[in-house]
């Protein structure tokens, strides 16, 4: 099995066993495939991807799993915000495509509400203005990058990914794990896995009032927001788990070449 493109350009061409090939992004060339019997991809957008550059072996949608083990969260007087204030997080590396300077706008919109956002690069001063600008500096938390965002997670009450373009959405699994509700981007990766009003409430792409009003629906309706953590367990513990995932790559090792 090989992890990577390049990986599987070293493949050996062995007879006997199946040769296996993981993609975790949309490829541009299977070039590096020659010795591969099925390429495993992790969504479904993915695999279609693999199929439109012309590839006839086999194709598998397997995606990764996540640690589902909670944690204790981190007190909250430890990033200076209110017990009592909802408290919406996001993580990931500061470039546009992350969308959180939209995310900053639309907590902009919800007075009370704090905004917690993990992570670094080169967005962040930009994000960081934008927060000033619209005067809501005060209730925008930069953890910057954390080695485990997991307590993190725990002690805050909402989570969004609000990206214009997310093969999979790792974080979105990994705050289900925690225990918490979703608003995601109607990108690629969660709208494979995603049903909204089930399992997260879903907003289009760049739709600063539609995430503002999803926020907004999660803080008011403690009905919607079990209902939805409720489904987002479920999902990331029948697909998602460490052990729905070893079992899916178990039969496809079991399966003859």
């Amino acid at each position: 099995m090989a992890w990577a493109p390049r990986a599987s350009e070293l493949m050996p061409d062995y007879k006997g066993c199946i040769k296996v090939s993981r993609l975790g992004d949309y490829p541009t060339r299977l070039h590096y495939f020659k010795n591969t019997d099925v390429i495993v991809c992790n969504t479904p957008g993915i695999a279609e991807r693999v199929r439109s550059l012309g590839w006839t072996r086999g194709v598998e949608v397997i995606s990764n799993f996540t640690n589902t083990e909670r944690v204790m969260p981190i007190d909250r007087k430890s990033v200076n915000t209110p017990d009592d204030a909802p408290v919406v997080m996001s993580m990931g590396r500061f470039v546009l495509r992350k969308g959180f300077a939209l995310l900053t706008e639309a907590v902009a919109r919800l007075p009370g509400v704090y905004l917690w956002i993990a992570g670094d690069g080169e967005e962040m001063e930009n994000v960081r203005k934008l927060a000033a600008d619209l005067g809501v500096i005060d209730r925008v938390r930069f953890l910057g990058w954390q080695k485990d965002t997991r307590p993190y997670l725990a002690a805050a009450d909402i989570f969004v990914m609000p990206s214009s373009h997310e093969p999979l959405g790792n974080v979105i699994l990994e705050a289900w794990a925690q225990g918490k509700p979703v608003v995601s981007s109607r990108s690629e990766g969660p709208t494979w896995f995603m049903r909204d009003g089930e399992n997260g409430l879903l907003a289009d792409i760049g739709d600063t009032d539609g995430f503002s009003r999803a926020i907004e629906r999660l803080v008011n309706d403690r009905e919607l927001a079990a209902r939805v953590i409720l489904g987002g367990q479920q999902t990331l513990m029948g697909q998602f788990s460490e052990e729905a995932v070893a079992n899916a790559y178990i039969e496809l090792f079991k399966r003859k070449p």
